[in-house]
């Protein structure tokens, strides 16, 4: 069984359940093949396809080989970026599982909370666009923006159907809707549903959850992200995670959340259609409820122009990420103190927030190049 996302849909929670109850699973006739970390580095090279194609493949086929070996009656590969793949990627991916029976299950979340998260995923990976031109660039196809073809890859449900449902070796493709008010335990007795696993096994209240950040701590990592260019991806990831796991993390019950406007609610809404229409035209099963996926949000309900984050909010999310990053420059140097870091881009005068995202990326730099 392939779970290929979406992203923002759970999948996080989901896998989290999966390699805390490995033995669980063994003993219900399931298996996590190999674990997330095993299935995410296999994944992600395949991905590079079609370049280096032995280097590439070796992981995903000998994670192939343990799911031909293994014992069990279903075994699991839970990785979201799986919803990424081309056509020509998936024949890739499939083609190893041949004689197998190969099912698809697809989480997906109503895409009028998608968009705010999948804007915080944006912005933790180097995305430079506020929430406002966000909502725009995500909605002009003829743009070419960075912000449309990362959003669209990883939430255009339909195409992602298309492209595992159409391969004649997948036997089926299930949708499972996101809970939009019950617990999210009920999240995971879906997943084990439509995945042919015993819910039972597993006690989800254990289960790691990926927590969001605010609005204003989104809006200064994407302030700062003008200033980190150029980074090793692999070190810009790990400098962003330890932010946003401490100081940013730790603001986010005294934040706002960002609010769509009116064309993006009814954009959304669409899109929430164009999923509902996979199940009434029999293309999907659903294990769920359609009344995840709404489709008639009053437009009364949402502002015609959405408003930036409060500026007191996004000082003090300025501030802690100065904070952050001193530290962090003194834990690495193993210095008392540092000396002050000028910025790569100085700040005009007057701007206490431009200051200390210029002066935190500099700290920010400076950390990274210790690593």
């Amino acid at each position: 069984m392939l779970h290929v996302g979406t992203m923002k849909s759970g999948t996080s929670y989901v896998q989290s359940i999966l390699g805390g109850h490995k033995q669980e699973l063994l003993a219900s006739g399931a298996e996590f093949v190999g674990g997330f970390g095993v299935q995410t580095r296999a994944v992600r090279r395949m991905l590079r396809l079609p370049e280096a194609p032995r280097r590439n493949r070796a992981r995903w086929l000998d994670l192939a080989a343990r799911v031909h070996a293994s014992p069990a009656e279903v075994s699991v590969v839970s990785m979201e970026f799986l919803g990424f793949a081309t056509e020509a990627q998936v024949e890739e991916l499939v083609s190893p599982l041949r004689g197998l029976e190969v099912s698809v299950v697809v989480t997906v979340r109503d895409q009028l909370r998608a968009v705010a998260a999948q804007w915080q995923t944006f912005t933790r990976n180097q995305g430079k666009d506020d929430w406002a031109s966000y909502l725009r660039l995500i909605e002009d196809p003829e743009g070419g923006s960075r912000a449309h073809r990362v959003f669209h890859r990883a939430q255009d449900v339909p195409v992602v159907v298309a492209r595992w449902g159409d391969h004649p070796a997948v036997a089926g493709v299930g949708l499972v809707t996101v809970p939009g008010h019950a617990p999210a335990s009920e999240l995971w007795r879906r997943f084990a549903t439509a995945a042919g696993l015993d819910a039972s096994i597993a006690d989800p209240s254990v289960a790691r959850r990926n927590d969001s950040l605010g609005y204003a701590s989104c809006d200064v990592l994407r302030r700062a992200n003008t200033l980190l260019t150029g980074l090793p991806g692999p070190v810009y990831r790990a400098l962003v995670r330890e932010a946003a796991l401490g100081p940013l993390g730790a603001l986010r019950a005294l934040e706002e959340r960002p609010v769509l406007d009116r064309t993006a609610a009814a954009a959304a809404a669409r899109r929430n259609a164009d999923i509902r229409a996979l199940v009434t035209g029999g293309r999907v099963g659903l294990t769920g409820d359609l009344e995840d996926l709404p489709v008639d949000a009053d437009p009364s309900g949402y502002p015609d122009a959405v408003s930036p984050p409060d500026p007191a909010h996004v000082l003090r999310a300025a501030r802690a990420l100065h904070e952050h990053a001193r530290s962090a420059l003194v834990a690495a140097t193993g210095a008392g103190s540092v000396d002050p870091v000028d910025p790569v881009d100085p700040p005009g005068p007057g701007d206490e927030v431009d200051r200390l995202v210029a002066e935190s990326a500099a700290l920010l730099r400076a950390v990274a190049g210790t690593r």
